[in-house]
């Protein structure tokens, strides 16, 4: 009886998570959100949210579980319901430690507890880019019951941009600054969790200024034994149009095309390693890139990463102390092949 209890649970998850990423497809490639102008606001795929997440490659959709979920999945918002982070890193320090009988049945019983408990998560990020550029982001998260909101805010600037006529000719210097503002909400199901996350945008380039938006959607699952799943559809209707009437550009909004990721991550039993891999559609491109990531907790509260993210290079550490995370990332840049320097920190309320 339990075997045939066990396989309908089984064919009901599968069903389940096959519908959601279904329906993701399905919306990523709608014409609609498919315009032949290809990339528009290229600017919010900036990955800095939360080093520790660019230092794995950005192969964080499927394990993501803090403030910075709000860029990478926001259904990995759902993981700081009650406060179940730090009692997982309790549990998992004491496993580690071989001290198994020091888990107490309270620990059980907290681990367990599904009861919502109010909690506020506030994490920020900052980013010294070659090419003279900068960026930051801001964001914070709570619940209410086992929904949990996010809001967040990206920022981008630059001094020394240099612009070209049409002819290739250098003409100087331009400013360059642009910003993306994150509304996120995400809910658990009995199989998945799910999340949305409503964007809008703001560029200013040769002083020409855009307006947009655009919308987030992922899943995320746990279900399977020490696999866990996610799946993201970044940038559905992302567009962008002047603010300004302007002879030289177009007054219309252009839509351009969205980002497909799936992600697959095996996670140790005490949860001390990580080895995760993912797929990136990007559908103004004919090809798929790849990332992969690795995390690896070398003492209790100190955890090492790699990555590669459509073929370059990433690394970085983690430091937990009590409900404060601590991050330092160093990647490749894509541009001129240099090196971007990420910090970050977040702490649970």
């Amino acid at each position: 009886m339990k075997r045939v209890i066990s396989l309908k649970v089984c064919l009901r998850y599968f069903l389940c998570v096959s519908v959601h990423v279904c329906f993701l497809l399905i919306i990523s490639s709608f014409p609609i959100f498919a315009d032949s102008t290809g990339v528009r606001a290229a600017f919010s795929r900036l990955g800095i949210a939360g080093a520790h997440n660019l230092a794995m490659g950005g192969a964080v959709e499927a394990v993501t579980d803090d403030v910075f979920s709000i860029f990478w999945n926001p259904a990995g918002l759902t993981q700081l319901r009650s406060r179940k982070k730090s009692i997982r890193e309790d549990v998992r320090t004491k496993l580690q430690q071989n001290q198994i009988d020091k888990i107490t049945e309270r620990d059980l019983k907290r681990l367990s507890d599904d009861t919502p408990k109010f909690f506020f998560q506030l994490g920020a990020a900052a980013s010294k880019l070659q090419e003279d550029r900068e960026a930051a982001f801001v964001a914070g998260a709570f619940n209410l019951g086992n929904t949990v909101l996010g809001m967040g805010v990206l920022g981008i600037y630059s001094d020394e941009i240099a612009t070209y006529s049409n002819e290739g000719v250098f003409t100087g210097d331009t400013s360059y600054q642009a910003g993306v503002s994150y509304l996120s909400v995400a809910y658990p199901t009995e199989y998945v969790s799910i999340g949305v996350t409503a964007k809008t945008f703001y560029e200013n380039i040769d002083r020409t200024n855009f307006a947009g938006g655009a919308f987030d959607a992922g899943i995320q699952t746990d279900f399977i034994p020490l696999v866990q799943i996610g799946v993201v559809v970044q940038d559905i209707g992302v567009g962008l149009m002047p603010i300004e009437k302007d002879d030289e550009v177009k007054n219309e909004y252009e839509f351009g095309k969205p980002v497909f990721r799936f992600n697959i991550a095996l996670v140790s039993r005490t949860a001390n390693m990580v080895v995760s891999a993912g797929i990136i559609k990007k559908f103004e491109d004919k090809s798929s890139d790849y990332k992969l990531g690795i995390r690896y907790y070398v003492l209790s509260n100190f955890a090492f990463m790699l990555g590669v993210n459509e073929s370059l290079f990433t690394t970085g550490t983690m430091i937990n102390f009590f409900d404060a995370d601590f991050s330092y990332a160093v990647s490749v840049d894509n541009i001129d092949m240099g090196y971007n320097h990420t910090v970050s920190f977040s702490y649970l309320f």
